[in-house]
């Protein structure tokens, strides 16, 4: 049963405020953060804040593990935040900041150690010698416009819908023309619903979803219908040409 208008109304005040617009002062920090380095999601918080707590302390070496390499961490220290930070909180990092930027391919999150030195590579965390989730940047090309639209003026809601839109668009075509080549090298066939969407489909020739209105014998003979008709069709073709040829030579001798 569909909820009545005031019912509605009433879901609609008492829903949360939307979250606010990432400004471009955190992307801008978390651009500069990943230029230097790929870094884990604990990295570039507590490198964006400067704050004093190490991994280890966010880590702490009392995990133990449980299972399959999964660690239980226990204790996890907070990260302090100073007021008006662009990262706002950690979740507010995690869940708006982050995201918006994987969203619109700027960052991408790869399996990689833990950098030389660095306080992730440091910490006493039975993860330390494994592969961590590091993020990555990706400011290549239109990527790197991309970034400079979101790290220079105002970003607004409508600036994130439509880059990200742009990113939609750009990964659809691509997939359908890895699938054209696919289709072209034979790797692939066409299926009816590829064949009637084809731009390029040879004229006069139909496929099964096309026949569906035919009796059982008128479909049978489509098909040699169809090549017959082709092959009349280029004959005339052929013989339109050599008559033109043919006239044209005329007229240059009159």
């Amino acid at each position: 049963m569909r909820p009545s208008p005031a019912v509605l109304r009433q879901l609609a005040r008492n829903a949360p405020p939307p979250a606010p617009v990432p400004t471009a002062a955190a992307f801008a920090l978390v651009r500069d953060l990943l230029a230097d380095r790929p870094r884990h999601f604990r990295e570039i918080l507590l490198d964006g804040v400067g704050a004093k707590q190490t991994i280890a302390a966010v880590y702490p070496a009392s995990a133990r593990l449980k299972g399959k390499a999964k660690a239980v961490v226990e204790d996890v220290g907070a990260v302090d935040i100073p007021k008006e930070h662009p990262f706002v909180s950690s979740t507010y990092l995690k869940k708006h900041i982050l995201p918006v930027l994987a969203s619109q391919k700027l960052i991408a999150k790869e399996w990689r150690k833990a950098a030389p030195g660095s306080a992730l590579e440091r910490a006493h965390h039975p993860h330390t010698e494994r592969k961590h989730a590091m993020w990555v940047l990706q400011d290549g090309g239109v990527a790197g416009t991309r970034w400079d639209n979101l790290t220079s003026g105002t970003v607004t809601a409508r600036l994130l819908q439509r880059q990200g839109h742009e990113v939609v668009l750009e990964a659809a075509a691509q997939k359908a023309a890895e699938r054209e080549a696919r289709f072209e090298s034979g790797e692939e066939t066409r299926s009816d619903k590829d064949v009637m969407a084809w731009a390029d489909r040879p004229k006069g020739f139909t496929v099964t979803a096309e026949r569906l209105h035919l009796n059982r014998r008128r479909a049978r003979r489509r098909d040699f219908k169809e090549v017959h008709a082709a092959a009349k069709a280029a004959e005339r073709a052929e013989t339109e040409a050599l008559t033109r040829e043919l006239v044209e030579k005329l007229r240059s001798k009159a």
